[in-house]
């Protein structure tokens, strides 16, 4: 049985990749409500997983008008994925993502500021939280007012129904259907807005995309919409939380990243690696086939464990060592294959800003005293739930 989420599911990992690397979880409960799936914890056989489309299909969230981030270009195969990712990739391009770093930098200013002279913050909550929400709202053109209320509900979307204290299963379930569909009602109406007046944001480059003379239909966009928020918020928060997390841990490297800021990219993709802000992914099986021995009928769920592969030994001698020397090339932290993270670009330049901003202001930054640290009730991410340090002023 997959245990409850933790600060530390490594050691799980490794015991799973030793005596159960493929095995059926009966009383595993998926984000919507459905229960039973396979879980999947070597990297070879993750890797497979994550690539192999016409085994493993991504199409497995509930098919219907409720459900819309169902036909986001994440939950989609090719010929379909084909397409959308061609539109996609026409709005969601380099110059778009490049354009943003001077004001993610303004941003990091602005919420570190206030923090200066006390010398401590709660760094999920007041900074690591705030930057990518605001990042993907700016980008979309979601009203300032609406971001703490988008950030709940992402927050609902990625989290077990069974690991919510004091929700009972039927309540969360139904909690995720309504997330989703607030979220849709928001993007339906800027959709709406941005068709009759277009504006210097993604919606509008998404609504005149085209591609062979096609474009995306408005549930297309909005599908996308939503999973680009919820993974371009949720998995970013967690990415620069984790890495704070993982510099207070290792001190020395504070000082060599204050030193070697151009060191801050190799240090911030293993942390993907280590501690990755997505832990699991979902498919479902198209037909028959086979994990390391075990028969896996079509239709089944398939969980592919992404922490898991990233502290595989034959690949990452070593995993549970931080070592911003690795080669991490081979991680899983974006995925694999067709279904690659299309926003990792961004992900990478909001976390490198924001500590580009942080070591040129703050130094000896470790957990304040008596602090607790504990996760959202998610397998999907690895999400802190806060994290209160203290800093000196450089």
């Amino acid at each position: 049985m997959v245990p409850s989420p933790s600060l530390d599911p490594f050691k799980w990992y490794r015991k799973m990749q030793q005596e159960m690397p493929v095995y059926y979880d009966a009383e595993f409960m998926l984000n919507w409500g459905d229960q039973g799936a396979w879980q999947v914890f070597r990297y070879e056989d993750v890797k497979r997983v994550l690539s192999e489309y016409n085994t493993f299909s991504n199409e497995y969230a509930p098919q219907s008008d409720d459900h819309l981030a169902s036909k986001a270009l994440i939950s989609r195969d090719p010929p379909v994925h084909r397409r959308l990712r061609s539109l996609i990739s026409k709005a969601f391009i380099p110059k778009v993502i490049n354009k943003l770093e001077p004001w993610v930098r303004t941003l990091c200013e602005e919420l570190l500021q206030p923090h200066l002279e006390s010398g401590k913050i709660e760094f999920v909550k007041e900074y690591a939280v705030p930057i990518p929400v605001s990042v993907i709202c700016q980008l979309l053109g979601v009203p300032s007012d609406s971001h703490p209320q988008v950030h709940k509900w992402s927050t609902i979307i990625t989290s077990n129904p069974g690991e919510i204290e004091g929700v009972s299963i039927e309540e969360a379930v139904k909690a995720y259907f309504s997330a989703q569909k607030s979220l849709e009602n928001v993007f339906r109406e800027l959709v709406e807005k941005r068709k009759v007046t277009p504006q210097n944001d993604l919606i509008s480059e998404l609504i005149e995309a085209e591609s062979d003379g096609q474009h995306l239909t408005t549930d297309e966009v909005i599908g996308f919409c939503i999973v680009l928020l919820i993974a371009g918020n949720e998995t970013t928060a967690n990415l620069i939380s984790s890495a704070m997390l993982t510099f207070i841990e290792h001190p020395e490297l504070q000082n060599r990243l204050i030193e070697n800021p151009s060191d801050l990219p190799r240090a911030i993709d293993e942390v993907l690696r280590y501690r990755a802000p997505v832990q699991s992914m979902f498919r479902i099986t198209k037909q028959d086939t086979e994990i390391n021995g075990q028969k896996i009928k079509k239709g089944e769920y398939v969980i592919a464990w992404i922490g898991s592969a990233n502290h595989d030994p034959t690949i990452f001698p070593n995993p549970e060592i931080f070592d911003i020397n690795r080669d991490t090339q081979g991680m899983t932290s974006f995925g694999h294959g067709i279904h690659y993270c299309i926003g990792a670009p961004l992900a990478r330049l909001e976390a490198r800003v924001a500590f580009e901003v942080l070591f040129k202001h703050i130094e000896k930054i470790r957990l304040q005293d008596h602090a607790s640290l504990s996760v959202q009730p998610s397998t999907l991410v690895y999400s802190l739930a806060s994290l209160p340090i203290t800093f000196q002023k450089r």
